[in-house]
């Protein structure tokens, strides 16, 4: 199954407690050391093999061969399991398949060892701390975990963050996809509401409409959820591009390439937490100083910084007055225009798609972005959130 084709999917509904505890269990030293010699070493590679089936995001406890059951008969059975070097060999072809790193070394027991190690440790760490996002670089120590990636069709950085998913296996985190979720959920849950007062009032002419709103408490509260859900658009909209300049700076900064760039030095060496728009100013144009001349990008970023600036309003609600129009601070909470709103709406998605269109191949991220439906938020429907180009 391919990773990146499980993107809109996230491994929320069953957080594998009882698994977990019975993996830690199986994977235990006291239970390793309850063997004689040869079996200990075909029940080490049969947990390889349910560990194998998990990075590959195959249900572990009902596949076929079922290392999961073979390791609970074998702790039933003790030294009386009947011994399989064809069980072992097995194992081994599929870890190589799955780019393990086993046969490289003269002793491929301390292989299996090794990987056991990390095994245990990733359990440990999910059932004591929660943790489930490891780095590539730790995974890199018993997988060839650029090799596996790309297989399962995208590329990882040894910086990039892996989720140790039981149900879709290794998982690349990518931050900006997560507020990009967020937006194209809370606008589809505003059209329903849309649709449902569209229906109710499109009839209407404009006292019909003022009395019924007045008598209609479902029209009051229909009314209400618009406003909510338009600030909660604009608010994600501008965590979306956020998310995705933070991204680039994290990649950026994680990279090689501009490590000795004078330019850099001063914003790379910083104890501050830098800012979005200096991530603009003092990373992006810096390094590629064509995309500050670009008229679509100063468009787009010009309507960004409106954005910001009414985010600001709604998540900082103040009474106080707006001194650049003598206005009251509370103005933008019950006076944006829906096609203004659609309008910085679209404008922060296809903002960061023109900053994406023109970076170099080896610093681009939305790696995701074909595979989603396109956002046109003026066409005032529904916009999907299915992987279309998923496989099943």
């Amino acid at each position: 199954m391919n990773i990146l084709n499980n993107l809109d999917i996230l491994d929320i509904t069953n957080d594998h407690e009882e698994l977990v505890d019975q993996l830690i269990d199986l994977a235990s030293s006291k239970r390793v050391r309850s063997f004689n010699s040869s079996l200990k070493r075909l029940y080490r590679y049969v947990l390889c093999g349910i560990f194998t089936d998990i990075i590959n995001g195959r249900d572990f406890t009902n596949t076929h061969p079922n290392y999961f059951r073979i390791a609970k008969s074998m702790i039933m059975l003790g030294n009386n399991f009947k011994n399989s070097e064809s069980t072992i060999q097995g194992i081994k072809e599929y870890m190589l398949n799955s780019h393990f790193k086993v046969g490289i070394k003269s002793n491929e027991d301390q292989e299996i060892i090794e990987v056991l190690k990390k095994f245990n440790l990733f359990l440990d760490k999910r059932a004591c701390k929660g943790q489930t996002l490891f780095l590539a670089s730790e995974l890199n120590e018993i997988i060839f975990i650029e090799e596996f990636c790309e297989k399962k069709g995208f590329k990882i950085k040894m910086h990039h963050w892996i989720d140790f998913n039981f149900t879709y296996g290794l998982t690349h985190t990518i931050p900006e996809f997560f507020n990009y979720i967020d937006i194209i959920n809370t606008w589809n849950y505003y059209i329903e509401v849309y649709d449902e007062f569209k229906e109710a009032t499109e009839s209407l002419n404009a006292l019909e409409y003022n009395q019924f709103v007045k008598v209609n408490p479902r029209a009051r509260e229909l009314i209400a959820i618009f406003s909510t859900q338009m600030r909660l658009t604009i608010v994600s909209s501008v965590t979306y591009v956020e998310s995705y300049l933070y991204y680039y700076y994290y990649n950026i900064k994680n990279s090689k390439n501009y490590i000795e760039e004078e330019s850099l030095r001063a914003v790379f060496d910083s104890k501050k937490n830098i800012q979005d728009t200096q991530i603009i100013k003092d990373v992006l144009c810096k390094i590629h100083p064509h995309i500050k001349d670009d008229e679509q990008f100063k468009e787009l970023y010009k309507k960004y910084i409106e954005t910001n600036k009414l985010r600001n309003r709604y998540m900082h609600t103040s009474a106080f007055v707006d001194k650049s129009n003598q206005t009251s601070e509370l103005q933008p909470l019950i006076s944006v225009k829906e096609e203004s709103w659609m309008d910085l709406l679209q404008a922060s998605i296809d903002f960061v798609v023109k900053i994406e269109s023109m970076l170099p191949q080896s610093e681009k991220i939305l790696f995701w972005w074909d595979r989603y439906e396109y956002p046109i938020f003026k066409k005032c429907e529904k916009i999907s959130v299915i992987n279309l180009k998923k496989q099943f």
